[in-house]
């Protein structure tokens, strides 16, 4: 089993693209959204 961790801060264009991408490569993906994020990163 591998599992995907991704810390993002402002990454709202590109963090879809990335998620989609590990989807492929890994059973679990975790996401955890710097505080400090400006854009719509959390949506």
């Amino acid at each position: 089993m591998l599992s995907v961790a991704v810390i993002a801060k402002d990454t709202a264009q590109t963090l879809p693209e990335c998620l989609n991408s590990a989807k492929n490569l890994s059973d679990d993906i975790v996401v955890v959204v710097d505080a400090a994020t400006i854009d719509a990163t959390a949506q």
